[in-house]
């Protein structure tokens, strides 16, 4: 029988919030957008991701974004489709990934964050940076698993 992975949230809460914001950051220090945010967050959980999706790498994924966000969009939420499983609303608990929106703008952008538990979110956001805040502030359109915990 495979063993189970297991992961540490609180572990891997504290890596990353405080890092800063950055469109196009792929490390800690120099900071990370919600894409990257959430890519290295399932490295950090030991998904096997590719390097590059649709041509496009974390790199120059900044490009399109700045370009076309609505097209660099969807090109995050199919990636995350293709590695994540979804799963109800409801079932979202600690250490699932969401993809949110700011309450009140329904067509606002869409971004990803990491459900940190006890009514909290982890988000990379322009002004805070990697940080924690309440999810009540944001309105949970789907969620999606790591498929080696969902089975």
């Amino acid at each position: 029988m495979a063993e189970k992975k297991t992961f540490n949230l609180s572990k891997i809460t504290a890596e990353l919030v405080g890092a800063p914001y950055r469109l196009g950051g792929l490390e800690q220090a120099a900071g990370f957008d919600c894409f990257s945010l959430i890519y290295q967050y399932l490295i950090m959980r030991g998904v096997d991701l590719p390097k590059q999706y649709k041509g496009l790498t974390l790199e120059t994924y900044k490009d399109l974004y700045e370009t076309d966000p609505e097209q660099a969009t969807r090109v995050m939420i199919e990636f995350v489709e293709e590695h994540m499983e979804e799963i109800p609303r409801h079932r979202m608990f600690a250490g699932d990934v969401a993809l949110a929106r700011v309450t009140g703008e329904d067509r606002g952008h869409a971004f990803l964050v990491i459900d940190g538990g006890n009514g909290n979110i982890i988000c990379a956001t322009e002004e805070l940076g990697v940080s924690i805040t309440s999810v009540k502030y944001y309105k949970i359109e789907r969620v999606f698993r790591c498929r080696h915990y969902y089975h």
